[in-house]
């Protein structure tokens, strides 16, 4: 029986408040963004003839304007290098539209359509019924033992030769 302020999602999935929240607040941040973007940021830069000065120097014009805009291309940076690592340690797909969108329109929108897709690649991984255990059992082969750490295993043999 679902709770009064659940709602079942299109997946199977249970989506409380507190998830719609999230993503409705993620949601209009990019889109308000990206709006912002393309009506105060792309025509200056359209109608210069240097475009390539416009777009690559002009955030470095003074000193604020250049810790803002090193702390942007820096998460930009840190953001790819967490799209690419993701690909390789979990199989996340279509990471490259995320990447793609950290460049243009920028880094807020791309960041937040790569937490959509993870959290849909976690949703597929989690199907209804199970519990984050049984997928990390389900992901490490089966065992029990290979979602846990060395030491655990060791501790938890331990504790069964010798018991207290």
């Amino acid at each position: 029986m679902l709770h009064p302020r659940q709602s079942l999602a299109e997946n199977g999935r249970l989506q409380g408040p507190a998830e719609r929240l999230f993503w409705g607040t993620a949601g209009l941040i990019a889109l308000t963004f990206c709006a912002l973007f393309f009506t105060l940021v792309v025509p200056p830069v359209v109608s210069t003839s240097d475009f390539m000065r416009a777009a690559l120097f002009d955030g470095f014009v003074n000193p604020t304007a250049r810790g803002y805009t090193l702390d942007t291309l820096c998460t930009g940076l840190l953001v790819l290098a967490w799209i690419a690592y993701e690909r390789v340690r979990y199989g996340i797909r279509h990471g490259w539209i995320a990447a793609l969108l950290v460049f243009v329109p920028g880094v807020v929108v791309g960041l937040a359509v790569y937490l959509w897709l993870r959290s849909r690649h976690a949703a597929e991984r989690l199907e209804p019924g199970h519990s984050r255990r049984d997928a990390a059992e389900t992901q490490s082969g089966g065992s029990r033992a290979g979602w846990r750490s060395a030491s655990a295993r060791r501790r938890s043999a331990r504790d069964r030769r010798f018991p207290r």
